[in-house]
């Protein structure tokens, strides 16, 4: 009765054995040569094609792209990305990727203006980097089975909508090109110790560096991979292996010193701390798995009790059910945690956890998943392929859908209010995108909630000074820029700012004749301003009409000194100098403030005539200057 039992059970079980065989080898069959790469680039296009037609969101591609197209289509020299920051404001933190800005440039030279030849670039790039990311996993399994299955969820996962999407986030995607092929030539020179393939991986290492900043975690990979998947090797090809890597490293260390000098290279730049960056792993590594509460940009108090669960079952499972093999699931957790940690070196106001830098470390993780020992959880084999099925298709219907708040604009920002309620920058980039829509009193509105939530934040209130100038709200405006200097002291750009509202209120009195106040605030102006021609100008013809000459013309040879080619200046002191009796002077100066395009008051001129006549023959410092 027992043998007819075990019969019976072998019996029913061979038509599922011959189905996983005929599964397995039609998988086999899509697994081989451009089959599985067509069938990858096939899932990458479905997941991300509406993105070509999406518009700049003015988070970042204004400064990378829109503020620079005049400047590209004129004789510019894309070397110059190598001699220059990436951000030209001194202010911003000293990142410097010419390759990235390369790429940009060569856009605008078939696209110009439009946003859709930028987005067919990233949407191309993606399909490179799930090409390159193919290459390189096929160089780790016997089978490519599971390389197929984990570029498959790489080239439409979620988590990667914003690099994809979002065109500044080609930094990273460029960044994966460069680091998958990198690290597939490094794993095939394990293997054949063929010098080709270790020199390809210098040169992708270096333009890697060239990308990005975080390339240099690339050699800590390849180390990784020395251990784990070769069984370290001779050490004397470590030798030459870590003498590229230095040689490789410097040249790039040389062309950064170059732009930045010595201790502008670290400017605005900080480290999380340890919280920041258990936090930081914890909602990438979730996110990588199961993408929910997707974000422009996340920040630590994002995470809830939900996180921190996800996060504890992810340790937990691997526990439970064991790897098929340690060296690769090793090798996927430190490819993971290596090339995130880099990115925990930042330069903003908070620290953040942008998705884009997870677009690299994302295939770590997933290599770790396809090495748990699945067999012990009641899934049979059939049931994991619809799993595995319905995985890549659900994520290519929620990539559709968080791809939108990467459309415009106006989705863009609506999507930070939403999901990073909290972050200092959702209300900041929300002010700046209501000045560009000269929506000031809105602006106005989004600066107070991030200074509400940043106190100390300096540029917040600078620009909240900014849009009560606009308003015309000057006490307001000098509120605001008051508080930002006395946050950060030597923010130029605000004493020009407050220079410039102590102006516009001198001249309303000087236009209710209040002379006495009008004197007091151009002399404030000029005290945060000292360069401030126009206030000089201002105070100084004030001066003049209340029979103050003398320190007119002190004001006024100021103001000369600064800009000897200024019109009004020279007209200006035409007339003080008339005042004064010094006709010849008078005469001179108002000569060159014709030469240099002034209307001057044809009474005034025929008054000087005798003397405009002998100064002819003068040739005077003015002219000196032609």
């Amino acid at each position: 009765m027992a043998r007819k039992k075990s019969d019976k059970r072998r019996a029913s079980r061979q038509p599922v054995r011959g189905r996983s065989r005929e599964w397995g080898e039609r998988l086999s069959r899509l697994t081989t040569g451009w089959r599985a790469v067509g069938i990858l680039w096939i899932a990458g296009l479905i997941a991300f094609a509406p993105t070509i037609t999406f518009d700049f969101t003015g988070y970042d591609d204004d400064a990378l792209i829109v503020n620079r197209l005049e400047q590209w289509q004129t004789d510019f020299s894309p070397l110059r990305f190598f001699t220059e920051p990436t951000l030209l404001n001194p202010d911003q933190t000293p990142f410097y990727r010419p390759l990235l800005m390369f790429s940009f440039w060569l856009d605008a030279q078939f696209s110009g203006g439009q946003p859709m030849g930028y987005h067919l670039s990233n949407l191309f790039w993606h399909l490179v980097a799930v090409w390159m990311l193919f290459f390189m996993l096929t160089g780790l399994f016997k089978e490519r089975s599971p390389a197929l299955m984990i570029t498959l969820i790489f080239a439409v996962h979620p988590l990667n909508t914003q690099a994809v999407a979002w065109l500044p986030g080609r930094n990273d995607v460029l960044l994966g090109i460069a680091g998958f092929s990198s690290i597939a030539f490094w794993l095939r020179w394990l293997k054949s110790r063929k010098n080709v393939y270790f020199y390809g991986h210098l040169l992708l290492f270096l333009a890697a560096l060239f990308i990005k900043e975080t390339a240099v975690a690339l050699p800590l990979v390849a180390v990784l991979a020395w251990i784990t998947i070769a069984n370290a090797p001779a050490p004397r090809l470590f030798g030459w292996s870590l003498a590229g890597w230095l040689i490789a490293g410097s040249v790039w260390w040389m062309f950064r010193m170059q732009v930045f000098g010595g201790a502008a290279t670290l400017k605005n730049v900080a480290v999380a701390g340890p919280f920041e960056i258990l936090v930081g792993l914890s909602m990438y590594a979730v996110k990588a798995v199961v993408p929910l509460y997707l974000s422009p940009y996340p920040i630590s108090r994002d995470m809830n009790l939900i996180w921190l669960i996800a996060a504890v079952l992810l340790l937990i499972m691997p526990g439970y059910w064991g790897f098929r093999e340690k060296r690769l699931a090793w090798f996927g957790a430190g490819w993971f945690i290596l090339w995130l940690l880099p990115t925990f070196v930042q330069g903003a106001e908070e620290v953040n956890f942008l998705e884009p830098r997870a677009y690299v470390a994302l295939p770590g993780l997933w290599l770790v998943l396809t090495q748990i020992q699945w067999r012990k959880a009641p899934i049979p084999n059939p049931a994991g392929r619809v799993l595995i099925t319905g995985l890549v298709l659900g994520f290519v219907v929620q990539t559709w859908t968080y791809a939108q708040a990467f459309a415009n604009p106006a989705s863009f920002w609506e999507t930070m209010r939403r999901r990073s309620p909290e972050s200092v920058f959702t209300y900041y980039g929300l002010g700046n995108w209501y000045m560009q829509k000269q929506d000031y009193a809105a602006a106005v509105e989004a600066y107070r909630q991030a200074v509400t939530i940043k106190p100390d934040y300096s540029r917040a209130w600078y620009n909240m000074g900014n849009a009560y100038f606009q308003m015309g709200d000057l006490e307001e405006a000098e509120a605001a820029y008051l508080r930002s200097l006395q946050i950060r002291p030597n923010f130029q750009k605000a004493q020009q700012n407050l220079a410039a509202v102590y102006f516009n209120r001198a001249n309303q009195l000087r236009q209710r004749g209040r002379s006495g106040e009008a004197i007091a605030f151009y002399q404030k102006a000029l005290q945060w301003h000292p360069g401030f021609i126009q206030a000089y100008n201002n105070l100084a013809v004030l001066l003049s009409e209340i029979g103050r000459n003398n320190q007119s013309l002190v004001l006024l040879k100021r103001a000369l000194a600064l800009d000897p080619n200024r019109p009004e200046t020279h007209l200006n002191l035409a007339i003080v100098y008339f005042a004064r009796n010094e006709f010849q002077r008078a005469a001179r100066h108002a000569d060159r403030a014709l030469q240099l395009g002034a209307v001057v008051d044809s009474t005034f001129l025929q008054a000087l005539s005798p003397y405009r006549q002998s100064f002819s023959t003068l040739p005077g410092p003015n002219r000196q200057n032609q």
